[in-house]
């Protein structure tokens, strides 16, 4: 029994080794390194609080699109990269959250510190890693991105989850439900656009190229409905000339 221990431990820290090996990979490029405590300077102050727990409160779902603390890499807008991160993101107030090796706790980042984030996820025995960032899809407020597609044309994916609150009476108890909402964006030189979900607009919102558009549609018989139909398209019209 404990060797299968042993064994399970040492299965799970390699997991985690090879996510951060992964991250340390890309786009490093010129960008300089700095380290936790560095990292935790910067965003803490202004830009980072720590997270305070809330009594008296029941949840149904969570916040957060990862439950575990995932490994990221962060490229901050100073221009600094920020490697072997555990981070998780919180889609009700759009904001990053991470834990502090300086001050050994979560704290939260803000849009105006991070510039891009690179979270590296198991799937099929398998890391892959997903790009972030944030963007004024309204033009006002930011919004935490997963960028699908990138090229002349960026499919970007917005997730919001909305909070509501129940107490039922004579009950000192407050019931939490997460309700999850997706939408997807195009983002050319014109701005964003946003895809109509129930009947794909998708076409209309890559420019220039309606005919070979049309013609690829058809051919591959895409109904734009799926997340794989609308990234096949929008690959498509990024490679033609």
């Amino acid at each position: 029994m404990r060797s299968n221990l042993i064994r399970t431990q040492f299965i799970a820290l390699l997991i985690v080794g090879v996510a951060f090996s992964a991250l340390g990979q890309i786009d490093r490029g010129a960008r300089e390194s700095v380290n936790l405590n560095t990292w935790s300077q910067l965003l803490a102050e202004p830009n980072g609080d720590p997270v305070r727990q809330r009594s008296g409160v029941h949840s149904d779902g969570s916040p957060f699109s990862y439950e575990e603390w995932m490994p990221a890499a962060i490229h901050l807008s100073n221009g600094k990269v920020l490697e072997n991160v555990l981070v998780r993101l919180n889609l009700v107030a759009q904001e990053i959250h991470y834990m502090s090796e300086a001050y050994g706790k979560e704290m939260v980042a803000y849009g105006g510190t991070v510039k891009e984030l690179f979270v590296a996820e198991p799937r099929d025995n398998q890391m892959i890693t997903r790009k972030y960032s944030f963007k004024k899809l309204d033009g006002t407020k930011s919004y935490l991105c997963e960028h699908l597609v990138e090229g002349k044309a960026t499919l970007l994916r917005s997730t919001v989850k909305r909070e509501l609150t129940d107490k039922a009476y004579n009950s000192a108890t407050v019931n939490i439900i997460f309700q999850e909402d997706t939408d997807y964006y195009v983002q050319t030189d014109a701005g964003f656009a946003k895809v109509n979900k129930r009947k794909s607009n998708l076409a209309e919102l890559l420019p220039g190229k309606s005919a070979e558009l049309q013609a690829f549609i058809a051919q591959k018989k895409l109904k734009l409905k799926s997340e794989e139909q609308m990234a096949e398209l929008v690959t498509y019209y990024n490679s033609l000339q």
